[in-house]
């Protein structure tokens, strides 16, 4: 987590998930099925909830792309073949 900026997992290990994570809840919900499930965030709701329900809202087409994620996302994506950045 980045203090004041992000809640995102609360070890390094489990940031690897995250992405995975939010990715799921984006194309499935709230109620779908999610193999990478969002610990509780203690600063609030997600972003990734926020972005569903404007989605939704919206109708907008929804792509999730892997863009260097630690753990692929259980749901369909396109996969931009880049390895994880070493930033944080």
């Amino acid at each position: 987590a980045v203090p004041g900026i992000s809640a995102a997992g609360a070890t390094p290990d489990s940031r690897r998930f995250t992405a995975a994570a939010d990715a799921e809840l984006l194309w499935g919900g709230p109620d779908g099925p999610r193999p990478h499930a969002l610990p509780p965030l203690p600063a609030g709701v997600s972003p990734a909830l926020i972005s569903w329900v404007a989605q939704q809202q919206l109708r907008l087409p929804l792509v999730v792309a892997d863009a260097g994620a630690f753990v692929a996302p259980a749901v369909p994506h396109v996969q931009l073949g880049v390895p994880p950045a070493a930033c944080l």
